[in-house]
Order: C-alpha cells, then structure tokens, then sequence
C-alpha cells in the first residue's frame, strides 16, 4: 500500500502528539522548573508557553520563558518562532546579554 506525504505527516504528527501527551505528566515532576529542565524540544515550548501565557510577574521569569522556548524552537529548525522569541526576550530586557 502506497501513501501520500500529507498521509504520512499527519500520521507522523498524531503519534508525536500522543507521545507528548503520554509521557508529559512523568516528564513533569513537582519542584522543577519545567520550562528550563524539560527533557525534550516539545515539552520546553510546552511549559515555557504556558509561563509566558500565565504572564509571571516577574518579567525576568518570561524573559527566560522566551528565551528558553527560542532555544527549543531552534533545536527542532522552526527558526521563524525562534527569531520571534528571541525578539521578544530582548525586547523585554535589551541589556540582558544572554537575550
């Protein structure tokens, strides 16, 4: 049986997607910073957009959100959402070096 790319890459998606949604609850442990010490790409833009989305009262916390989240958006080559990140993590502080 012969299937087409789209077939493929939306099967490939689904297991992705079930397999983040199977290991995040153990991935996630209590006490941890979640968006820093997320063992894969996906669960750090899954925890640190969650930060960002909560809008931390401590800007340095989102800033390091953004920046974090950058990191894994480059790891997995979607470089347009890790430019977007990075604009916004200097943005929110452009004397930080590490932004």
């Amino acid at each position: 049986m012969i299937f087409s790319r789209t077939t493929i890459s939306m099967f490939a998606v689904a297991i992705a997607a079930s397999s983040l949604w199977v290991t995040a609850p153990s991935a996630f442990a209590a006490g941890t910073d979640q968006c820093a010490d997320a063992p894969t790409p996906a669960l750090h833009i899954f925890a640190c957009t969650a930060v960002i989305a909560e809008g931390a009262s401590d800007s340095q916390k989102v800033e390091i959100a953004y920046v974090n989240r950058g990191l894994a958006y480059f790891a997995t080559k979607n470089f347009p959402n890790a430019i977007a990140d990075f604009d916004h993590a200097v943005a929110l502080n452009s004397r930080d070096v590490g932004a």
